[in-house]
């Protein structure tokens, strides 16, 4: 039987009263000091990409959003596993990813759903959904 998922957190003594919490990885037991930290680890280290190799990104090297903006990279990279994956055709469900850039048209979605169309033999249902980083910008 495997592990229970998830972070495993256990309090240390590294403070005087005791409740400095260290979190473990379970795959390569690895602690962390923070459950962020535990799962960026978890995204970078332990994720599989499924059938292959990811999307290239849709962004010109160079022009990406995050070039003054470490921590946006940082998370970019971090979730490039989901904003990346390629799509998944099955006999009765299939999961299409297109990633957009920040000046996406309207018309690029629908060029994509075209396609999509394109490829069906019988009747089926499409949700579309959209993943976003949002940036918190104080002014």
């Amino acid at each position: 039987m495997s592990p229970t998922p998830g972070p495993s957190a256990a309090a240390t003594a590294d403070s005087p009263s005791g409740t400095t919490h260290h979190y473990c990885c379970r795959r390569c037991h690895e602690a962390f000091s923070s459950r962020r930290d535990l799962y960026n680890h978890n995204m970078r280290q332990h994720t599989q990409q499924g059938g292959g190799a990811l999307q290239p990104s849709p962004y010109i090297r160079g022009q990406e959003p995050w070039v003054n903006n470490q921590a946006l990279r940082n998370v970019y990279e971090t979730n490039a596993s989901h904003i990346l994956q390629r799509h998944q055709e099955g006999s009765v469900t299939s999961t299409y990813n297109l990633p957009l850039t920040n000046d996406f048209s309207v018309h690029e979605i629908m060029e994509a759903v075209e396609e999509i169309y394109d490829r069906q033999q019988h009747a089926f249902r499409l949700n579309l959904n959209f993943g976003l980083i949002l940036v918190n910008k104080e002014t």
